[in-house]
Formats: structure tokens, C-alpha cells, sequence
């Protein structure tokens, strides 16, 4: 039954984007995909995986609605402003661009900061345990083995998901200006401090991967830009 949820789901979700956007290739079908996938062939028995708590589904569950409700309300907004051209869309940017600007700046020191916490807690609680750094660092692999196991006290939970918000911001940041700044590359930073700790290899690769995906599309579509920013 809950393979057949998770399918249905997915494929709804799927639907729904070719509705949305006129193609079957688009961001709201590789993520509903994804999951599509993953999660059927976990209820089925035929992944091996480690068993998913009720708490890591309830996290799964609202992050996958919010990214839909995220794709709905940018869609809706650009229905509003299509009959816009795109040149007046350019001369709305270039007139906000000071402001959008400042938003992006602000929420971009607030989560970098709040990123660096989490690195900072984590490594505390390590060196805590383990006796320095050094101790840390040799015991990588036993760290990450607990990790995966979750043996192993991290900190507040989920709190370093801001610190890949910040790098989406600092990508942004990155786009508009045309060029790298330090304030702009400090979540990539706080982001491999705390990977350290943890022989967190994944979430280093996808945090640049995150980047540079963010940069390319910025860089070059106006329109999610000031739809984002301008409010």
C-alpha cells in the first residue's frame, strides 16, 4: 500500500509539472522522479537501505510539499507578469537592483552565521568526545561509521540545512555581480569546516554542485531573479 502511495504520488506530481511548464524535462519532474523511484523501490523491498523513522519520513513528506507549493507560487507570480516584455523585466531588475541586492546580502550573512554555529557546535561536541582535533581528524572514519549508524550526537537537527540556503544566496550574489566575493563563498567554507568533523564528503560535492548550478541559471534568466527578490 505505501508503495502504491509513493507511486501515485509521484506520477501525479509528474503530471502536474508537464501541466505547469509544457514539457516532460523540467526541475518538478526530475525531483518528483526521483523520489518516485527511490521510495517505491524501498517500500518494495528491493533497495537495500537503512529503515527510514517516522521522523525522517515526516521530513521527506513536507520538504516534497513545500517544493511544490515553492514551484506553484513561482509559476503563479510569472503567469501575473507575463504579458511583460522581457526588456521591461530588465529595466524593472536594473531599477531594484540595489534593493533585491541588500536582501540577498542580509539573508545570506544570517544564514552563513547561523551555518557556522552548526559547524562550530558539531566540532565542539566531537572534541568533547574524542579529546582535540587531531583526535577527530584521525577518527574520521569511526565518526562517520557512528554517523551513518546514528550513534553519534551532531547537534541540533537539520540546523546545517541553512548553510546550503547560503550557498544558493552566495550563488545569487555571485550572478548579479558578475563576480566571486569572499561573503559570497563563506557557506561553501562553513560548509566544509563542518563536513571535517564528519568525513561529510557528500554534502561538500553537492554544496559546490549547488553553487554552480545556481550561478548558471542566475547568470542567465532574469526573470526568477526579480520574481524572487523584487518583493
Amino acid at each position: 500500500m505505501a508503495a502504491f502511495i509513493c507511486f501515485i504520488t509521484g506520477l501525479l506530481t509528474i503530471l502536474l509539472s508537464k501541466y505547469l511548464f509544457g514539457k516532460w524535462l523540467n526541475h518538478l519532474f526530475i525531483y518528483a522522479f526521483s523520489w518516485m523511484v527511490f521510495t517505491t523501490l524501498y517500500e518494495l523491498k528491493l533497495i537495500k537501505f537503512i529503515t527510514i523513522s517516522t521522523e525522517t519520513w515526516v521530513i521527506i513528506i513536507s520538504t516534497f510539499i513545500f517544493f511544490i507549493l515553492g514551484v506553484l507560487t513561482v509559476v503563479s507570480v510569472r503567469g501575473k507578469k507575463e504579458d511583460q516584455k522581457e526588456g521591461d523585466l530588465l529595466e524593472l531588475l536594473i531599477i531594484h537592483r540595489e534593493k533585491i541586492e541588500y536582501k540577498v546580502i542580509i539573508l545570506l550573512w544570517i544564514f552563513t552565521a547561523i551555518g557556522f554555529l552548526s559547524a562550530v557546535l558539531h566540532w565542539y561536541i566531537l572534541i568533547n568526545k574524542f579529546g582535540s582535533v587531531t583526535a577527530v581528524l584521525v577518527q574520521s572514519q569511526l565518526i562517520y561509521r557512528m554517523r551513518i549508524e546514528g550513534n553519534l550526537d551532531g547537534g541540533i537537527p537539520y540546523i546545517k540545512s541553512f548553510s546550503y540556503a547560503a550557498v544558493f544566496l552566495g550563488a545569487v550574489l555571485t550572478s548579479m555581480r558578475g563576480k566571486l566575493t569572499i561573503k559570497a563563498i563563506l557557506p561553501l567554507i562553513a560548509i566544509i569546516f563542518e563536513g571535517m568533523a564528519s568525513a561529510g564528503r557528500a554534502g561538500i560535492f553537492l554544496a559546490f554542485v549547488e553553487f554552480a548550478i545556481t550561478f548558471i541559471y542566475f547568470r542567465h534568466y532574469t526573470l526568477p531573479l526579480f520574481l524572487v527578490f523584487s518583493w
